[in-house]
This record gives C-alpha cells, structure tokens and sequence, in this order.
C-alpha cells in the first residue's frame, strides 16, 4: 500500500518554450508545460491512504497524543511527484490532418467541406500526419490513381493539389505574411485546457500552433475493448490512450463554420456552462472573434446502457472585434505592433435565471480591451432556427490604453454580486505594467465612437512602461474565506528577464499571512541565488564559456554530465524543509540588493547567470505555484545551439500535510475548495494546506454502494472465476475456500470476477463494475429506477474520483 505522497520536487526539462503563458495546471492537477515544437504533459499521482487504516492510525495517535500521519514522511519516495505518466506530445510535425473532423460533421448530420477531394497523404489513424492530408484507400475518389502509379513530377499537376480549396493542400490560411502561405514552422504559441467535458469528466488539452489551427487532445470517447482495458499504469490515469480529437483552423473546419481555412490568432476556453458544456472563443487574424459551442454527446440505451458517443462542436456566433481605433500600416511611421497570442479571456459565468448563464468574454485588439457579454441558454442545439449562444451588440465596457504585443488580461475566479448588480474584475497586463479592471455585467453601455490612437492618447507608452521588462504571465488568485469586493484582487506575476540589476522579476500582491502560494515562493529564491553568483572578471577570463558549462561541444556525453551538475545544485536548491527559510532569506537580500545603489567600478566581480522566465500556473486550488524558466549566461555569449535550450519547472508548495498538527495553522480553506474536484482536492491536501479529502483521508459517513443497486443484487450468489466454489466475504475482498481473492464492486457490493469489467478510481483505488456488466446478471430484470441508477454513475461514489478505464 503506497502512504506516501510524492515530493514535489524541481524537474529538469530537455526544451525550451518559444513564447509566453507556456504552462498550465488543469482542474485535476494535470500540468502542461509547452516546448517550441511539443508539449510536455505531467499527470500526478496520489498515495493510497485506505479508510480502515486512516481510521486505525487516528485511533492510535489519539491515544498517545500525537499527530495519525506522524512518521509517515520518514520514509522518502524514491521519485518526485510528476515523474511518471509523463509524455511529450509533438506538434510541428507531423501537422494534423483533416481526417480528425470527419466525425464532427457526422454526428451533426450536416454536409462535410471534405466531400469530394483526394487524400494523398500518409498518415496514422490518430489524424496527425506529413502535412498532405492522410487517407486509406476507401477515401480516395473513385478515378484516383494509387500512390505507386502517380509520377514523382506528377503531383503538381494533378488539378486537386493546384486548388487553394482542397483542405487537404497545405496552402496556407489567413492573410500573415508566413501563414498565408503555409510556411509556418509551427511552433507551439500556446495553450490551455478546457473544462472536465470529456471522457469519464476529464479536461482536454488544446494546442495553439503557429501555422494557425487548435488542435484538441484527450481520450476518444468510446471506450476500447475488453482486451484493451486495464492497460494503464496501475490506477493511475495517463495520456497512453490520448489522440488528436478534433481541431479548429486552417484546413481543419467544424460544422456552420463561417469561413473557411482560417488563421486563428488566439483562443480561450470558458468555464463548464452546463454539465458536460463548454464554448470556446476564437480570434481570427481579421479581427473577428468565433465562438464554438462544445458538447460530448451520449447515445443511450435503456438496455445495454451507453452504446455511442459523439463529439458536437459548432460554430454558434461571430462578432466584430477591430475595436474604435483604426488599424495601422508598417509604413505608418509611428506603428507600433499591436498582435497577440494570448488575447482573449472568459471571465466566470453567473446565473441569470433557471436556464440561462451569462459571462463576459474580455478581447484585446489594437490599443483597446473589450468586454462582451454572452448569454448561453442550457438548451443545446435544438432544431430551431434560434441560437442558444447570444452575444451582446455592444461591449459591457470598453478601456482604451496602450497595448504592446502580447498583451493579456486574466479574470478572477468569481463573479461579485452588489446590490442586484454583477461584477466582474481581473487584471490586464499591457504587458509592461499590471492594470486592475472592474466590469459591471448589468449595465448596458453605448458602443464606442471610432476614433484615432492620438486622440485618446494610446499611441505611446506612459513613462512608468518604458523601463520594464514585459509581463510574461500573471495569475490571479482564488477568493479565499471572508474576502469581499473592498479588497482588490491579488495576483503573482513574472517578468521576462531576470537579472542581478533587475528590478521587479517578480512580483506579488498577497499578504504574508494567507495560506495561499506567495508570497516569498521557494522557486524565486532559488532563483535568487543563481542571479548572486559572480565571478571576477580575471577569473571569468581564464575559464570563459566552457568553465561555466555551456561551450560549444556537441557531445552529448558533455550535456548529461551539465545536465547532472545542475541536477544537483537545483536538488540541493529545493530542499524543502531544510532550506525553506532560507529561500525566503534570500528572496529578501535580493531584493533589498535591487534597490541598492549599483556597484563601484572598482568592484571587479560580475554576475556570471541571468533567467528568463516564460510562465507561472498555479494549482487548482491556489495553494502550489508552478514556473518555467531557463538559466543563461550573463557574462559570455550562449552559443545557442538546440542541444543546450534546456528549462527548469520549479514549484513552491506549503509543508507536506504530515507535518505536526500544531505546525499547520492556516488551512487553505473557501468557497473555491468546495467547487474542486476530488483529484485537485487531493492534490491540495498534499501540496497546498487543503482541508482532508471525505473518502480518501477520512472515512465517508455514508454507506456503501448505491440501494436501488445493491437490492437488486442481492439475490446473486457468485462463484470463484478459477475454481467455481462459493465466495465469502471478508472485508474488503471475496474469498474461496482456496484463497483465492477478488476485489468488491463499490456500488453493487458484488465480486469483480472478469477482467475489463470494472473501472477503478484514480484517487481511491476502489473499482466499480461497469453498467453493462451488472445488467447482464440481471437478464430478466429491467427496472427504469435501476437502469436510471446505472448510467448515473460517472464517478467513484467513494470519493468522487474519475475513473480510469
């Protein structure tokens, strides 16, 4: 029985990420870190702390007045938590194909803009493929020749790779210079993952590429077979079974959409609208802003419970969002870049009556931020002519400010109600400067007039922009108990350099005493440290670039030896419990050293190591940050080669929830706790000073398995699977006279006799039979409230984990 939780330790990445924002936490703890031509995914894992044995531990303590957890982090795990389940998912190459989208425009039963085109390509059934377009032969035209018979110099010939219309020719999408014509590398730019809306309430992951399309990964949602279930790592979940579920952009097209072949410039995802729901909103390099309309629909069957599922994305609304400057031209002579990457943002949905949620969808266009407001109907494509997506005419409110490239703005984690009035406020990074903003939803505003950036003032930066290094990221966040609208939203942010010169790397707004990440997190110290390493100049001289480790040798022997040294230092740097005070010492020094005076000439020593930062994330629960960033040399010139773009995740997280009970005052506590999901739950037990988890740390008061369930079986007398004599129960197993074990269904209290028959929980370890299997048991016995209470089983009833398959 694994009891101890992982160490959250720092983790050496082999990349490097090419733009901001690059790494993201999910609503179940599930980390995504971007590279310039991958993502890399972490799934976390959780310790196995059983009902009985908590109980009987806290017994134990209590009597002897001590903490049930004292000893247990005597035992160190011999890997860090995110070590495993790990897995690089390449997104330059190959490009997703259309073949992804095919099913969307099946389970709309509408007609596919694929129709009649030629797939040449060679491609795997998962839809990433050479950037041709991939097939079979049963899709190719009836008069297409095969591959061996077409000539090499044949191909440009043929009439369907000449027409722009062909989704499956790679000829660009948008009016960018690079991506109009298909010439784009395809970097990651971003990305984000939506809402649990997919399989078994799981979130997915959406890509940004550079060519100008998102592309969607996850778990299909039909489940495999019997002979392929259970092939996960343990009860742990994993991105094993993961692929390409659909796309959006380029030459991928979803139902209703507008236009065709697209350049998308930036997205976001909204909050779970309804369960299972979501919109997705879409800027395209035109200025117009899509919104999808996102849904995992089930086929059911009273009978045989779930038999087909289906993927139905929509493109719902569009509106313009050039907002009231004009655009400007290259020639201009004042123009300035005004492009993001990173520019649209849902803020948190609010009731407005029984079948209606309204939030408002913050856009960035060129020297303006704009705020619509969206209004979503819980009726979901229904066969009339009606939208039950509906966007405001005008924006609820409107800022005119000057915007650099990459600017963003980020929501907080609520909506405020005041006097029957709904508030929504956040920050915007301009990127040089943080800005706070105060919408109010309630009220309707008048559109702005247009009018030129010189009148408004925004052509130029302020004085307190020009000196600043950019924001890279900026989180806001989470309420926590008590709070109130008075107190303005607290947020961390990162700038992109560090230095030992530098001021304002990092910065945050909360205060010492909450029990949330900040506000001297252990990664900044550690940081610290580096930036205060210097070397005199004589000596820097004598050992130049390959005494600091990064010279010009290609030897991979080399890399893994740096790659160890630094292993070490940054393991010896995040030592927990041992140096977690003097990180905070440190962070301190440093800062006090930023506002000192620069140093004479006459001191000869200089700074040998600076950091670029690319992004901070925090946990769903806000009790853990998360930073990527990379440390470079300040005194010599990198030579930048791909063999040394290398990065570090470094994380800050409370004292582990074994500590001594006196030693762990605040509690991370709020309305925000109660709205996670049993996995971020969990994982701010252990990292964030969260309260303990009903099912996992404590006892669930409630009994187990469900009646309407459990009366119907139980008539059943089971059998071993091996030696066919009777089981008895002993508990928390069914055992023969021979000994031989089986684990017990969580709902049904019924033995597990076959393999592929259950899923188990990725929090608890507990398995549940699935639907299918029980009703087989029960072949006369076709009860509406049972078969109700079958298909109504989506999550361990436990706990309230998701299952793993």
């Amino acid at each position: 029985m694994d009891t101890e939780a992982l160490q959250l330790k720092t983790i050496e990445l082999r990349s490097r990420p090419f733009n901001k924002r690059a790494i993201a936490w999910s609503a179940d703890a599930e980390l995504a870190v971007a590279a310039d031509d991958s993502v890399l995914v972490f799934m976390p894992q959780f310790p196995r702390f059983h009902v009985d044995f908590a109980e009987q531990r806290r017994k134990q303590a209590a009597a002897a007045g001590s903490s049930w957890l004292e000893g247990i982090d005597k035992i160190q795990p011999l890997k860090p938590q995110y070590a495993d389940g790990q897995r690089r998912i390449p997104i330059s190459l190959p490009r997703v194909s259309p073949r992804v989208n095919f099913h969307l425009f099946a389970t709309s039963g509408v007609d596919s803009p694929y129709d009649g085109w030629v797939d040449h390509g060679t491609e795997d059934s998962s839809g990433a493929g050479n950037g041709e377009g991939s097939g079979s032969e049963d899709d190719f035209e009836e008069d297409a020749l095969p591959d061996d018979e077409i000539p090499k110099n044949a191909w440009r010939k043929m009439p369907n790779l000449r027409n722009r219309n062909n989704p499956f020719n790679v000829t660009g999408a948008g009016s960018g210079l690079f991506t109009s014509v298909g010439s784009s590398l395809n970097q990651v730019l971003s990305l984000a993952w939506s809402p649990p809306i997919g399989r078994n309430d799981r979130c997915l992951l959406a890509v940004h590429s550079a060519a100008g399309y998102i592309a969607v990964y996850g778990e299909p949602l039909v489940a495999a077979e019997d002979e392929h279930r259970g092939h996960h790592l343990g009860s742990m979940y994993s991105t094993e079974g993961w692929e390409v579920l659909w796309g959006v952009g380029e030459r991928l097209s979803v139902p209703k959409q507008a236009t065709w072949g697209e350049c998308y410039r930036s997205f976001t995802w909204s909050q779970e609208i309804w369960p299972g729901k979501a919109l997705m909103a879409v800027m395209t390099d035109d200025l117009e802003i899509a919104i999808l309309a996102v849904h995992a629909r089930v086929s059911v069957d009273q009978e045989d419970g779930v038999v087909g599922a289906g993927w139905q994305i929509e493109e719902v609304t569009r509106f313009d969002a050039k907002g009231p400057h004009p655009p400007g031209h290259v020639h201009d002579l004042d123009y300035v870049p005004d492009k993001s990457t990173v520019g649209l943002s849902f803020g948190p949905s609010s009731s407005s009556g029984e079948d209606t949620q309204e939030l408002l969808l913050g856009y960035i266009s060129r020297g303006y931020v704009g705020f619509r407001k969206v209004a979503v109907r819980r009726q979901w494509f229904r066969e009339t002519d009606e939208s039950f997506v509906k966007v405001a005419e005008n924006d609820s409110d409107g800022r005119c400010m000057f915007l650099a490239p990459d600017a963003f703005l980020s929501f907080e984690d609520k909506a405020w109600t005041v006097q029957g009035q709904k508030i929504c406020r956040g920050v915007i990074a301009t990127p040089m400067v943080p800005k706070l903003f105060e919408v109010n939803m309630s009220i309707e505003t008048s559109r702005i007039q247009p009018h030129a950036l010189t009148q408004c003032g925004c052509l130029y930066p302020g004085p307190q922009e020009i000196s600043k290094s950019p924001i890279q990221d900026l989180v806001v966040h989470p309420n926590l108990q008590g709070s109130s609208i008075d107190q303005p939203p607290a947020y961390t942010l990162v700038r992109l350099s560090a230095t030992q010169a530098s001021k304002g790397w990092f910065e945050t707004t909360l205060s010492s005493t909450r029990s949330t990440a900040g506000p001297n997190p252990k990664w900044a110290g550690a940081i610290s440290r580096i930036l205060d390493i210097s070397m005199p100049k004589h000596m820097l001289g004598k050992t130049g670039a390959e005494g600091l480790g990064i010279g010009d040798g290609d030897d991979d022997e080399d890399e893994d030896k740096n790659d160890e040294n630094d292993n070490d230092m940054d393991d010896d740097d995040e030592d927990e419990d041992a140096e977690g005070e003097e990180d905070v010492d440190v962070m301190q020094n440093h800062l006090k050293q930023m506002d000192a005076p620069a140093s004479s000439a006459d001191d000869d020593s200089i700074p040998i190591w600076r950091a670029r930062l690319y992004g901070i994330a925090l946990s769903p629960g806000g009790g853990c940050s998360a930073v990527v960033w990379a440390k470079m040399a300040a005194a010599v010139v990198e030579r930048g080669a791909w063999h040394q773009a290398r990065s570090t995740l470094s994380f800050h997280c409370h004292a582990m929830p074994w500590a001594e009970e006196e030693d762990k005052v605040e509690v991370n506590s709020g309305p925000h706790i109660a709205r996670l999901s049993t996995e971020a739950k969990m994982f701010e037990w252990m990292y964030g000073r969260g309260p303990d988890v009903v099912g996992v740390t404590r006892p669930n008061e409630g009994d187990e398995g469900i009646p309407v369930i459990k009366r119907a079986c139980e008539g059943i007398v089971s059998s071993c699977a091996y030696c066919r004599q009777p089981l008895v129960r002993e508990g928390l197993f069914f055992v023969c006279p021979k000994r031989h074990s089986f684990e017990i269904c969580t709902i049904s209290s019924l033995p597990i006799l076959k393999h592929g028959s259950s899923r188990v929980c990725g929090v608890c370890g507990k398995r549940s039979l699935r639907a299918e299997a029980i009703t087989s048991l029960l072949p006369d016995h076709h009860d509406a409230n049972l078969t109700d209470a079958l298909l109504s089983v989506v999550r361990c009833v436990m706990c309230g984990g998701k299952f793993v398959d």
